[in-house]
């Protein structure tokens, strides 16, 4: 459902002028203009170019800018002038410039010679920048009509205001604090006569409480805001110590009228019925004294909604009726990495019921469907992905309803005729009108023990939780054994104890009762509890799969996820296998002591009962006789050893009597062929040894 519009060559999409009454959309990109078809933006209609030109690309370039980014023309502005006529402006190599511009039948032309941009359009392409055109003369920020809204009699001039970061001065820092604001400035505000001449003569502006280093939203009430700037008090700066410059209360009278106040019956019957009739004194006060004392708060005294990950870049708000006849606030907000959120607020408190990702290569979102490199479009309300009633009535999408009739969810704006039809409760979420036709299903899973196990399971919606139970008995969170997310469980350390029914449930609010419902069983049995007994075969309702197996049985209306960092899911063993590896595992260990055997025997450190050594004609032997005498019969192999040791290497050895590992003797007139070893009373060659 997202469309997106892109043209090679050309970057930087971040203006945008709707067009609703001519079903365009009108997108500024570097150096062109497109007009695309509101229904699908990936249809341009025409296109418009307005390159720098060459002399002014030469200018920006020997002031050290790039010739190739910095000294391009970008297009920062566009306004709507009336049906046919626009206003805009860009860049234009460091030398900001305007153009009206024609619209007809689709088709774009800049009309006329340019004008001088100064003050309408930035000089640097990456400065943060706010303008509105105002009847239709060129002033910045936008517009909020007051003098509608008030009492007969006290006419007072509208109001535009702007919120904006800057470096903090009434603070001591050794670094430099970044605050938010808000400003305030008049419609009608033409500057001073002789002070402040065109230069803003109304621009007050205050700090923002509650904006943290971190992606919140915010809710300001106007009359707080109308309070602070009409009757707060004013900071003032005080030079101390000749250089260092401090910002105290100013508890002094003002001057009238009031300075940064629009004009109003009060100023009128003092015949000042525009800025420039304003005293000397009311200019001067205001030139020094821009910063109001007062912050602003917002509503209850916090954020409407805090979130961590990615930084809100743009937002805008749609107000929508659902079938309960209330009208709901419904905020669209763009992160810096390509996301849209939709959020709603539900008696006070403000949930993401959908996030839809508008660019894979996670583009910053400079306004709601434009990103820097290309345009996405979005619709408000997308009811397809929620499958089930249960899905689409705990949603609290106030977009969509269920169509009991054709059973699905659909946006309520396509059923202008039977709405009896459609089951929706935005406040409290009731799915009791659903009836639950999921297919739930068993998965029965084997362990390895001291191992960790993971199970899936996601919750309905964005305001519901998970509650798991094992054996009909409530799992509480525990560092040590049981990790419970959005996602699922993780088993950590797994033994016979973890043996059974795991049942996940999805838990939300509904009317201050929990609703739960089933969303998965699982079966958990041990690869040790299954070696010394067969498997039993489960029922044909129930299937047996590995851990890896688990997205694949997952219910078609929960969505699979994948979290990073989780540990890999054992697979399961069965006996034969358990058999296999100890098979192979004794096969080993004998080869092993047989090899060990022979090198022994070889060596001689482990002697045979008879051995027979000898050539033709001589037959040699040693036998042990059952007293323990061993008679040997000289070898004639070894009559030519003659060399003798004069230092017995084997202690232990008396002269004239030798003694084997069976402690035999042999008597002095026998020379042994082989020298056997006592094994149990071996002696060992020391350090002051001498061979």
């Amino acid at each position: 459902h997202i469309k997106t519009f892109k043209e090679k060559g050309f970057y930087n999409y971040s203006v945008m002028l709707l067009r609703e009454d001519i079903d365009t959309l009108l997108v500024c990109a570097r150096e062109a203009i497109y007009a695309l078809n509101m229904d699908d933006v990936s249809n341009k209609i025409s296109k418009v170019s307005w390159p720098v030109l060459e002399n002014k690309q030469l200018e920006c370039t020997n002031k050290g800018k790039s010739k190739d980014i910095e000294c391009r023309n970008y297009i920062r502005t566009l306004h709507r002038i009336n049906d046919s006529m626009m206003y805009v402006c860009g860049t234009n190599a460091f030398s900001p410039t305007c153009h009206y511009m024609d619209i007809n039948n689709g088709q774009l032309q800049l009309l006329g010679p340019p004008e001088e941009g100064k003050g309408k359009c930035p000089f640097d392409p990456f400065q943060k920048y706010s303008s509105v055109m105002v009847e239709p003369k060129f002033i910045y920020m936008d517009l909020v009509e007051e003098s509608h809204n008030n009492p007969e009699g006290e006419e007072e001039d509208d109001k535009i205001y702007l919120f904006f970061s800057e470096t903090a001065v009434e603070y001591d820092f050794y670094d430099k604090l970044l605050v938010s604001r808000i400003a305030r400035v008049c419609k009608g505000d033409l500057g001073g006569l002789r002070i402040l001449q065109k230069k803003w003569t109304t621009f007050l502006k205050a700090s923002l409480v509650g904006v943290l280093d971190i992606s919140i939203v915010c809710a300001y009430s106007m009359r707080k805001i109308h309070e602070v700037f009409s009757q707060g008090k004013y900071k003032e700066p005080v030079t101390v110590d000749s250089s260092h410059v401090k910002w105290i209360v100013y508890n002094q009278d003002v001057p009238v009228p009031r300075p940064g106040a629009c004009i109003n019956n009060q100023a009128r019957n003092m015949k000042i019925n525009r800025t420039l009739d304003l005293p000397d004194k009311t200019l001067q006060f205001v030139r020094d004294h821009p910063l109001m004392d007062d912050p602003v708060t917002p509503i209850d005294g916090k954020p409407k909604l805090i979130k961590t990950g990615s930084r809100f870049t743009s937002i805008v708000v749609d107000r929508i009726k659902a079938l309960d006849n209330q009208l709901y606030d419904v905020m669209f907000i763009g992160t810096d990495n390509g996301y849209l959120q939709k959020a709603i607020n539900l008696e006070n408190k403000m949930f993401i019921i959908e996030e839809a990702q508008l660019f894979k290569n996670e583009e910053s979102i400079l306004s709601l469907r434009i990103s820097s490199k290309k345009v996405a479009q979005s619709t408000l309300s997308d009811c397809r992905h929620y499958e089930t009633c249960y899905d689409c009535v705990l949603a609290r999408d106030p977009y969509c309803a269920w169509s009991k009739e054709s059973s699905r969810c659909t946006s309520i704006s396509d059923m202008t005729n039977n709405k009896t039809d459609l089951i929706q409760n935005v406040k409290t979420g009731d799915a009791s009108s659903c009836k639950d036709t999921r297919n739930i299903r068993e998965v029965t899973l084997l362990f390895v023990p001291s191992t960790t196990v993971h199970l899936e399971c996601s919750p309905l919606s964005n305001l519901a939780t998970v509650h798991w139970t094992l054996n009909n008995s409530s799992i509480q969170p525990n560092e040590t054994k049981y990790i419970i997310y959005n996602g699922g469980i993780f088993i950590l350390n797994t033994s016979m104890e973890d043996i059974g029914r795991y049942v996940c449930y999805s838990v939300e609010k509904v009317r201050e009762t929990p609703l739960k419902q089933v969303m998965m069983v699982y079966i958990l049995q041990s690869t040790q509890q299954n070696m010394d007994k067969p498997i039993k075969p489960l029922p044909p309702e129930v299937e047996t799969q590995s851990p890896s197996a688990v997205t694949e049985v997952t219910p078609r209306n929960i969505p699979n996820h994948s979290y990073p960092g989780q540990p890999k899911i054992p697979m399961p063993q069965t006996t034969n296998n358990i058999v296999l590896i100890l098979e192979v595992a004794v096969v080993v260990l004998s080869c092993l002591l047989a090899s060990l055997l022979t090198y022994n025997i070889c060596k001689g450190h482990i002697t045979v009962c008879c051995v027979n050594v000898g050539k033709k004609g001589n037959h040699n032997s040693q036998r042990i006789q059952p007293d323990g005498i061993c008679d040997v019969v000289q070898q004639d192999i070894l009559h030519n050893k003659t060399a003798k040791e004069t230092i017995p290497l084997v202690s232990g050895f008396a002269k004239g009597e030798h003694v084997n590992n069976n402690k035999g003797h042999c008597s002095d007139s026998q020379k042994p062929s082989i020298i056997f070893p006592t094994l149990d009373d071996l002696k060992y060659i020391d350090d002051e040894s001498e061979i």
